[in-house]
């Protein structure tokens, strides 16, 4: 408990917040005595008024410090988004903050210094809401789905507080109240989907400094809040990240500008403005362009609404992304939107009297701040640039959920996680963001049915493959983060789930919800969703053992041979369930362990064939394409996995790279209307460089031992590779080389670590060349492993 010097404050003519009397009392949150506020204006009265102006506000108070600082903190969130300014300095650089959430369970605060913005005598605090998630519009999405009638909305609101140490000792708070005023600020519209609009003619150049005539202003509204429990962000905010200059600026037929950044993205653009005052500039983004050089808007368009009347009353007849700037008519002017962010390579601009130079515009890549945590190299260009699209694509898809496709839906779906967590664990540092995301998933589901999405948005007809991303990824958190706290916290809760899962399908055998999405070829649920039935009974058995519930543990491991054993009746004994899919078939029976070892073989030649006779072509979607390169490789075959990854032609990676994408599309196929450009489902395939071709690995069987795998499978055709991870506190490095047909392959241990050599060859022909002083190469006799218990570099010659 705090004891804080707390300030009551009165109006004053001026509209300045005058101190009146000052106490010490006891605080127990950083929030408390902060109130949420809002402007008076009412929500609009129907769903067609929506489309119309509604200007953000700009809140504002002022505020005197009677002494010298020493520290200023500042907490603050909002039901929807916000930005803060104190003195006339924006504060921080987090955007699209706090992180979506379902408002009415959780909502996060964000803290930041601004002991620098903070001076003795008179402050100014300025905040502008934005609508977020909070307040969308209600478009109608395929028709017929309105978000606001599935999620927590209302009117945009704020909460903060400030606390100002004194030199002295005291500790002044200002927070949120009554007392602020408001009024309308040129951000006219704001939507996470349909873009922003800014009348920078009605900008107030000075409003968050001290003298502003206040004299219009109005009292702000103090009210509930969305009624979610406060807690501190411990996860990375959203940032812009990267700043892309444009690669060429056109004209197109009928002179207006089109911007290619050269790369596929999630973002903002920001560019300088020469206007009349009153002129309007439109800002339309696409992830393609037609032959013609013109903007091609509808793979990105929201909730393929593409026609008059699909997307509901006072809806866009095609609700793409577009900003919009009205003109101040200075020279210069700047626009970079704040409360929206878009999927684009190309921006087209309309509304100027010329064709911006590219010294005037970039675009700015936004993601949760994840820092990265592993690479890849290699002597193919083509796979460098291959993991290259997936990292783009990843980070495209990181707004504080996991989502799909930063664009269309923008949606954290369970499915896509499942497919792709570990190939983001291999290349980000996710454990925060994931736990965020499990938090999510908890205040999400309903006891009685399977969701899809995180938050829920009302989608509810995949199944199990998708919300059992809640559970898998608490078990990938504990094998690659080693987090057993998110275990003893949740089992209860798993518990729960797992008894749901067992009313929902009592027969153990799932047979309905979405099975291996954009597959070309027909798997049936009752493969993909059982498969993840045992999956769940599995990991719940680790974790029953891990918190000592050795009855638990024994129930589930029965469950989970059950299940294992009407898989291996329905799908190999006695197949009596269709799956024209044998790519994805036998990799899910391999990937799973279903089989016994005798089985496993007959499995890897009938994969082989399959394979062939697709002439190296995937045909698997968005589970299968996971199971089949593991399967591969664990099953000694990575030379296969690797001439699929690398296979030219249409279906797969390289005929995605060869045709022009910078990021992973949502098909096999090439689409320029219906389909994203920019989605993580086929990522896995980063996961696989990593984990099989670099070869490190955390031991899935130990997860809390801290040891390090490593087992690379080099692969002849290709030259050299190299790999490195940050795992358990340190960064462990995978290096293989050729020279002639002699296999060069290096590691590098942290400090501090330990980790275990797989060799794929007998150890008899083994030569060292190099190791850290005090590690005995007697490690290499007998078999199995070969411990790597000394920090530094090992090399060894196959």
């Amino acid at each position: 408990m705090n004891k804080s010097f707390f300030c009551s404050m009165v109006l004053a003519a001026a509209g300045i917040l005058s101190i009146t009397s000052c106490q010490f009392r006891e605080t127990t949150s950083p929030l408390d005595g902060a109130a949420w506020i809002t402007d008076n204006e009412p929500l609009p009265s129907s769903d067609s008024l929506y489309y119309q102006d509604q200007p953000a506000p700009l809140l504002r108070t002022s505020f005197s410090v009677p002494g010298r600082i020493r520290k200023a903190e500042l907490h603050i969130t909002a039901a929807g988004y916000y930005e803060t300014w104190i003195n006339g300095r924006p504060v921080g650089d987090p955007q699209l903050d706090p992180a979506w959430t379902d408002y009415s369970k959780r909502v996060y605060v964000t803290t930041i210094d601004v002991t620098d913005q903070i001076i003795k005598g008179e402050n100014v605090w300025g905040i502008m809401p934005g609508n977020g998630f909070y307040n969308p519009l209600p478009l109608r999405m395929w028709g017929g789905r309105n978000i606001r009638t599935s999620m927590p909305v209302g009117k945009p609101a704020v909460m903060a507080s400030m606390r100002i140490t004194l030199r002295s000792g005291r500790e002044v708070r200002v927070a949120t109240s009554g007392g602020w005023r408001y009024t309308g600020g040129p951000v006219i519209r704001n939507s996470v989907y349909l873009g922003e609009w800014f009348d920078a003619r009605k900008e107030i150049m000075d409003w968050c400094l001290p003298g502003t005539d206040l004299s219009a202003w109005n009292p702000v509204k103090e009210v509930d809040g969305p009624g979610g429990k406060l807690i501190e962000a411990d996860f990375p905010p959203i940032r812009v990240t990267k700043w892309i200059d444009p690669i060429a600026i056109r004209r197109d037929s009928i002179n207006r500008a089109v911007v290619d950044f050269g790369q596929n993205l999630a973002g903002v653009a920001r560019i300088r403005i020469r206007a009349e005052k009153g002129d309007t500039i439109r800002f339309r983004y696409g992830e393609r362009i037609y032959a013609d050089g013109s903007i091609n808007p509808m793979t990105a368009v929201c909730g393929q609404i593409k026609r008059p009347g699909v997307g509901g009353p006072g809806a866009p007849s095609v609700a793409e992304q577009i900003d919009v700037y009205i003109a101040r008519g200075v020279d210069p002017e700047f626009f970079q939107p704040r409360f929206t962010f878009h999927g684009f390579r190309y921006m087209e601009i309309s509304g100027l009297d010329y064709i911006p130079v590219k010294e005037e515009i970039q675009a700015g890549r936004m993601n949760t701040d994840v820092k990265s945590s592993g690479g890849i190299q290699s002597s193919s260009q083509y796979l460098n640039k291959l993991n290259d699209l997936c990292q783009w694509t990843f980070l495209s898809n990181l707004f504080s959920v996991q989502s799909d496709c930063p664009a269309r839906e923008k949606f954290g779906y369970g499915g896509d996680i499942n497919a792709t967590a570990e190939a983001y664990i291999y290349n980000f540092d996710m454990k925060e963001v994931y736990r965020k995301v499990i938090y999510d998933w908890v205040d999400a589901m309903k006891p009685d049915g399977f969701i899809d999405t995180a938050p829920f948005v009302g989608i509810e007809y995949c199944g199990i493959s998708w919300e059992s991303a809640f559970l898998f990824l608490q078990d990938w958190l504990l094998i690659h983060y080693q987090d057993t706290e998110l275990i003893h916290d949740l089992y209860n809760i798993d518990r729960e789930w797992m008894e749901k899962v067992a009313r929902i399908h009592p027969g153990l055998l799932v047979d309905n919800g979405l099975s291996d999405h954009e597959s070309l070829q027909k798997v049936p649920v009752e493969l993909t969703g059982t498969c993840h039935y045992l999956q769940a009974a599995r990991t719940m058995e680790r974790f029953a053992r891990l918190l000592g519930r050795e009855e638990d543990a024994d129930i589930y491991a029965g469950l989970a041979g059950r299940i294992r054993a009407i898989l291996v009746d329905r799908f190999w004994d006695e197949p009596d369930i269709e799956v024209q899919n044998k790519q994805t078939l036998l990799a899910s029976l391999l990937y799973f362990g279903v089989l016994t070892p005798d089985q496993e073989k007959i499995a890897m030649d009938r994969l082989l064939e399959a394979i062939q006779q697709n002439d190296y072509h995937v045909t698997t979607g968005i589970f299968g394409t996971k199971y089949l390169l593991d399967a591969l490789s664990s099953n000694g075959r990575t030379d296969i996995a690797c001439k699929m990854v690398t296979q030219s032609g249409f279906p797969g990676w390289k005929h995605m790279v060869d045709q022009g994408a910078t990021t992973l599309w949502e098909t096999w196929k090439e689409s320029d209307n219906t389909f994203s450009q920019n989605h993580p489902m086929f990522g896995s395939v980063s996961e696989w460089y990593h984990k099989w071709l670099g070869g490190i690995q955390p031991d899935p069987e130990k997860p809390a031992s801290g040891i390090i795998l490593l087992q690379p499978r080099p692969v002849r055709d290709l030259g050299s590779l190299t790999a490195e991870k940050t795992i358990f506190g340190g960064t462990i490095r995978s290096k293989w080389w050729w020279e002639g047909e002699k296999l060069h392959l290096e590691f590098d241990v942290p400090p501090g670590k330990e980790a275990e050599w797989v060799p794929e060859s007998e150890k008899s022909g083994i030569e060292v060349v190099d190791h850290p002083k005090g590690w005995n190469n007697k490690e290499l006799a007998g078999e199995g492993r070969v411990r790597l218990y000394k920090s530094g570099k090992y090399h060894f010659i196959i």
